[in-house]
Parts: structure tokens; C-alpha cells; sequence
């Protein structure tokens, strides 16, 4: 059930060629970097999504890696105008189950008050047996855990304010693996994969005598499925509560 392996049999090595070349034509050299950081977490999300045809939402639309998902998964993606609604409240500008699969990536822990709406209105735009592919920090990675006894730099990924930018920036919660799976299912989703894997596959840490090996990857990636409505309103781990989902 939990695996890295990818869901249908298309070379990494093609996903590669086809992120980099989207890079590429970002012409500000400065965005193009930032995108270069992130060029193996493209590469692995493409990997992680179920084959198409399938009309799906991307949350945090990616001009990098929607245009291959298009391409290789034969993905129609539609987007929602960022800052146009608020994710943790407002309704999604979808019909029910009317789309095949969501992609929320690095958007969760932007999240300030209800990650859970999100996950709950997302299952009420998917199909039956649709899918959701989710990625978002690991709180719980060698590279935070390092950064915190080093205390050299902050361990969150992102803990900076994005000051006068206009923008909203700074990661409010990062999660653990066990948490994202408490939300997936909270959510009426079944996790069908669920592995972490570093910004930089080169980068090795030292495992500490002691703890856990495991989910020490930089980067949560999660392939879940909608088997039924929500369960839940909000989960003791992160709400403080369990509340049942009354609909």
C-alpha cells in the first residue's frame, strides 16, 4: 500500500527532459531558479498521478508540471485564480463530483485556521473512486531535524513573511506523514501510497541511534482515493477535537 513506485510505467527519465524544458521558459531568471529547486519534487508529483484521460483541479496550479501532466497523463486541468476565494471556506467553483481528481500541492501548509474544509470540499467535487494527490513539507525530515540541532537555521521549509510582496508566504503548518493520512481519511479518502523523498535525492543524512528511519524524506507525496463522504469535521491531532462530519 505504501510504495515510491510509480503508478503507471513512464520513465523518469522522460519526466525529467520534460520539467526541465518547462523550466526553461520561465524568463525570469531568479523564478527559473526557484523552479530548479524544486525540479526533482515536479518530477516525483508527475510520477505519483494515476494515468488519465481525466478532467482534474489543480489547487496550486503549476505552470511547471500541469503542462506535462497534460501531455503524458492526458490531464484536462483547470485552476482556481489564486487569491480569488479562500480555499478554507468558500466553496470551490465546481459541481459535485464532477471532476475525476485534485492536486493539492504545497498548499496545505499555507493553511491558517481549517486545513480539513479543504480536504472535505475537495471530496465533494470528486467522483467516487477519484483521486487526490497531495504533497506538503515534512515536519519530521533528517533535513529539519538536522537544521534544529544545528539551530543554524529555522527548521520549517519555509518560515519567512512575505512582508510588503502581497503575498501570503510563510508555511503556517508543516505536517508529519501520520498527520496527512488522519486528514485523507478524516476527509472520506483512502491513502493509496504515502512516501517522503528529499528536495535533493544526493543529499543523505545520518540516521540518529535511537529513532525512527522511516518518512525522513523533505517531502510528504500521497495518492489517495474517495471512498466515501467525510467522516469527520475536525481531528484531535490537529484541531484539538474529533468532530463528527454531519453534512
Amino acid at each position: 500500500m505504501y510504495s515510491n513506485e510509480s503508478v503507471e510505467n513512464i520513465s523518469r527519465e522522460l519526466v525529467s527532459s520534460m520539467v526541465l524544458a518547462r523550466i526553461r521558459t520561465v524568463e525570469d531568471l531568479h523564478e527559473q531558479w526557484l523552479r530548479f529547486t524544486h525540479y526533482h519534487r515536479y518530477i516525483e508529483t508527475v510520477l505519483l498521478c494515476p494515468q488519465g484521460p481525466a478532467r482534474v483541479l489543480d489547487l496550486g496550479y503549476s505552470e511547471i508540471y500541469s503542462p506535462v501532466l497534460s501531455d503524458l497523463r492526458e490531464y484536462t486541468i483547470s485552476g482556481i485564480p489564486v487569491m480569488s476565494i479562500n480555499f478554507e471556506c468558500d466553496r470551490y467553483p465546481f459541481d459535485d463530483e464532477s471532476l475525476d481528481g485534485a492536486l493539492c500541492c504545497e498548499v496545505i501548509e499555507h493553511y491558517t485556521d481549517d486545513p480539513l474544509f479543504s480536504m472535505i470540499e475537495l471530496n465533494r467535487i470528486i467522483r467516487p473512486g477519484g483521486f487526490l494527490v497531495l504533497t506538503t513539507p515534512n515536519v519530521t525530515s533528517w533535513e529539519a531535524i538536522y537544521k534544529a540541532l544545528r539551530q543554524d537555521k529555522h527548521p520549517s521549509t519555509f518560515p519567512l513573511y512575505a512582508g510588503g510582496i502581497g503575498a501570503h508566504c510563510i508555511h503556517a503548518r508543516e505536517y508529519m506523514v501520520s498527520e496527512v493520512v488522519t486528514l485523507m481519511e478524516a476527509a472520506g479518502f483512502e491513502v493509496e501510497k504515502i512516501y517522503t523523498a528529499n528536495y535533493d535525492p544526493q543529499k543523505v543524512y545520518e540516521p540518529i541511534p535511537g529513532f525512527p528511519e522511516e518518512n525522513r524524506g523533505e517531502t510528504i507525496y500521497c495518492l489517495a482515493r474517495k471512498v466515501s463522504k467525510p467522516r469527520k469535521r475536525a481531528v484531535r491531532w490537529i484541531y484539538g477535537n474529533d468532530i463528527p462530519w454531519e453534512g
